[in-house]
């Protein structure tokens, strides 16, 4: 397992990740390391394997090994924003609370759904693969502020804003 302290400098202001030494022919001590992935994440090889930056920069930071931490969200959910202050551990069910909602959803509201059959907006909430139903709603921001409020009881500050 690569010791990241020695192979990177990381710059928590910018969230940018520099190498240190050469492994490879194609980079060079002191250029910016890494890439963005399809996915948005910033993505580094090294010695043959692909790591994600912002998990470099957390066990850079803590001196946790990687593979010995969970998740790692980024606060204000821009996947490519690894600055420290933008990093913060999570449970997975966490990371799924400060999620953007998904784009194919009958609402523009995270946690909300229209129900044709009852002509009615429900609002839904997810925890720890359990599903609570927070009720049926003629206003989809009723439904939405509904969703929010449980979001903030079971989730704090991992919550996905709605409002």
């Amino acid at each position: 397992m690569p010791i990241f302290k020695d192979i990177f400098d990381y710059n928590q202001n910018t969230g940018k990740l520099y190498w240190k030494i050469r492994i490879c022919k194609k980079m060079r001590v002191g250029e910016e390391a890494g890439c963005e992935a399809k996915n948005g994440y910033i993505v580094i090889r090294v010695y043959g394997r692909l790591y994600y930056a912002h998990r470099i920069a957390w066990s850079i930071m803590t001196d946790e090994d990687i593979n010995k931490f969970g998740e790692i969200d980024h606060e204000n959910r821009i996947r490519n924003d690894n600055r420290w202050e933008n990093l913060r551990p999570a449970t997975s069910s966490q990371q799924k609370a400060n999620a953007s909602k998904k784009k194919r959803c009958s609402s523009k509201y995270k946690g909300v759904t229209w129900n044709k059959d009852a002509n009615l907006w429900v609002a839904q909430i997810k925890r720890n693969k359990k599903n609570y139903n927070l009720g049926s709603y003629k206003k989809e921001e009723d439904a939405a502020l509904a969703y929010q409020k449980k979001a903030v009881q079971f989730f704090g500050g991992y919550a996905y804003s709605n409002l």
